[in-house]
């Protein structure tokens, strides 16, 4: 795979972290800006929290779908490990500090889990087990 494609592959995984569902839920919803109520952050919990449970279930389907269309593009590319690394971090950070929100995006826990699931869903299964 190319330098340039393999570019353009991050860059558009940050551009799709940077859709923050929480924060387009909360506009259809009640056209508030999720960031200013609740505790403050663009992310599922405080959009359920705030909007209730459909708004939560909205932006968590929204956060994993927006994760998951980059990450299966490249594999189903069959993309180097390098790539596919790097394409999850863009999304993370594009959900973390989305430039057309201004820096301020939810904190990745459904872009972290969604990632995993697809990247490494043996650990994630033994994550939770410890976790649980």
């Amino acid at each position: 795979m190319n330098a340039l494609l393999s570019m353009t592959l991050v860059i558009i995984a940050y551009i799709f972290g940077s859709f923050n569902g929480a924060y387009y839920v909360g506009k259809l919803k009640s056209g508030s800006d999720i960031r200013e109520l609740g505790s403050t952050n663009a992310g599922a919990r405080n959009a359920g929290r705030v909007f209730g449970k459909t708004a939560f279930v909205y932006t968590l389907l929204l956060d994993a779908v927006k994760t998951a269309i980059p990450i299966g593009t490249v594999l189903l590319m069959n993309g180097p490990d390098w790539l596919l690394g790097s394409t999850a971090l863009a999304v993370l950070a594009g959900h973390i500090w989305p430039f057309q929100l201004q820096w301020r995006g939810g904190k990745g826990i459904v872009v972290y889990l969604a990632s995993a699931l697809l990247l490494v869903p043996f650990a994630l299964l033994v994550a939770s087990c410890v976790f649980f």
